[in-house]
């Protein structure tokens, strides 16, 4: 389900960079930078192997917020959604 909220906009970002340049500390000093906004974090990880799977860091954020596991076929998703 996805809930609409009057008067508020998503935003996206993505970080690209080569390894070891401090992508997470960007990130980590961005969500100290926010804590007492009313924000949600939905986070997604796109690795170099799945470089050409343009829908990975979606499918990682349903993954983990929704405790889904590879082997899980279409009823037991459907369920836990």
């Amino acid at each position: 389900m996805v809930r609409a909220f009057p008067g508020r906009q998503g935003q996206a970002i993505s970080i690209i960079s080569e390894a070891g340049i401090g992508k997470s500390r960007l990130l980590y000093e961005f969500r100290k930078a926010v804590t007492n906004e009313d924000v949600t974090f939905l986070e997604g990880r796109c690795l170099s192997y799945s470089r050409n799977v343009a829908y990975h860091p979606l499918v990682d954020i349903l993954k983990a917020n929704f405790d889904f596991q590879d082997g899980d076929e279409g009823e037991s998703i459907r369920v836990r959604s």
